[in-house]
């Protein structure tokens, strides 16, 4: 079912998704029912940073995954490719590697 929210920028769309899905990976890795959750279960899905802030946490994902693929010689980014995403050196050397 597809609910439609009037006035919602894309932005919000965006973190409305990537709150949905993390809810719905997070029920699962906890083997919780996602549509019988009890307030302390929402609670707990509600105070992670997933949640708290979802854009945030896929621009780490991005920078950890390609701090992985630089650091194992599969990619050899250029300084300009890497401002044009708007990643340095040094955000990519403190992502968890």
């Amino acid at each position: 079912m597809t609910i439609y929210i009037g006035g919602a920028t894309d932005e919000e769309l965006k973190i409305l998704k990537l709150r949905g899905e993390f809810a719905k990976k997070y029920c699962t890795k906890k083997g919780w029912d996602i549509d019988n959750l009890s307030l302390e279960q929402l609670l707990e899905i509600r105070s992670r940073p997933e949640w708290e802030k979802p854009l945030t946490n896929q621009e780490s994902t991005l920078a950890t995954i390609l701090a992985h693929a630089i650091k194992d010689h599969l990619i050899y980014p250029s300084p300009s490719w890497l401002e044009s995403l708007n990643l340095n050196n040094e955000y990519l050397e403190k992502s968890e590697i």
